[in-house]
């Protein structure tokens, strides 16, 4: 994904005291997304396209400069 894209994300609920946005997962794997978990990295695949891609901060896995655009 560059910087100028938007992943979208429907169908999620809102926590406004949470500083971070969490994704289901298991909600991405029935879309036909592929995370690959290796160490202290991860990143996201739908074929051969990379959609997303991050590092671990402590015990939670962020995404790295790209931007979401939730929707609830």
């Amino acid at each position: 994904m560059s910087d100028e894209s938007i992943w979208r994300i429907k169908n999620v609920r809102h926590v406004s005291y949470l500083k971070r946005s969490l994704v289901s997962m298991s909600q991405l794997v029935n879309l036909g997304h592929v995370t690959l978990f290796i160490g202290d990295t991860w990143k996201m695949t739908k074929g051969e396209m990379v959609l997303a891609h991050g590092s671990i901060e402590g015990t939670i896995y962020v995404i790295m400069e790209e931007q979401i655009l939730l929707e609830w």
